[in-house]
């Protein structure tokens, strides 16, 4: 076996060191800055859609209450109408009991 002597860190050793961590430091700086503007994207979109989703609720109630609305006029033209031919057939065999 042969044995490597260890040597001591220099101060240039150090340096080194320090330098690589600033580096390393100022990247993950730029990366954190970079997703923090991109979160700022993500939010105003949410919000945007947020508010797309509440103008489409909006929208989606009104055309319930129209259909609702449309749905009860239907039956009410529909009960007139069946009351109108029951009517209508009511008089003809009264009329034709009568004159007899």
């Amino acid at each position: 076996m042969t044995n490597t002597p260890h040597t001591e860190p220099t101060l240039q050793d150090l340096a080194t060191n320090m330098q690589n961590l600033s580096a390393n430091v100022q990247e993950l700086s730029i990366k954190l800055d970079k997703t923090a503007a991109t979160n700022d994207q993500l939010k105003t979109e949410l919000d945007r859609s947020l508010a797309d989703n509440d103008r489409f609720k909006t929208k989606f109630d009104r055309f319930n209450d129209h259909f609702s609305n449309s749905r009860k006029a239907m039956q009410w033209v529909v009960q007139l109408a069946f009351t109108l031919i029951a009517s209508a057939t009511l008089t003809v065999i009264i009329t034709a009991i009568v004159r007899k």
